[in-house]
């Protein structure tokens, strides 16, 4: 089994597929990278440069342009206040955010898009 935090474990599994989605043209993805830690100066950087706190993880783009957020988080961890307040945010401006813990939660929610 590969070492690392689940949580990028997680997603690493979710890229694989979205990769192959991509491929078939079903949608584009991309990753914002938030997490990890930096030097103060590479953060000061970050932050003047339009990285915030809480922006989801991954955001999947479908045809016709639509938009759908996504989060990652392995079973037992919870979202940051920073998060919640993204994710309500984003919800109230009329996007679809999902929080996933698996990569079946996130083909559960793009074959809910295709069948939609």
């Amino acid at each position: 089994m590969k070492r690392g935090r689940p949580e990028d474990l997680i997603q690493e599994a979710c890229v694989d597929w979205l990769a192959i989605q991509e491929n078939l043209g079903r949608l584009s993805y991309f990753a914002v990278p938030n997490g990890g830690k930096r030097s103060v100066a590479t953060g000061a950087l970050l932050k003047r440069t339009g990285t915030r706190a809480g922006v989801p993880d991954m955001l999947i783009l479908y045809p016709g342009g639509s938009a759908h957020f996504v989060e990652v988080k392995p079973k037992g961890r919870t979202l940051s206040d920073d998060q919640k307040v993204w994710r309500n945010r984003l919800i109230e401006m009329g996007f679809d955010w999902s929080l996933i813990r698996s990569l079946d939660d996130l083909i559960a929610i793009v074959d809910r898009r295709k069948a939609a």
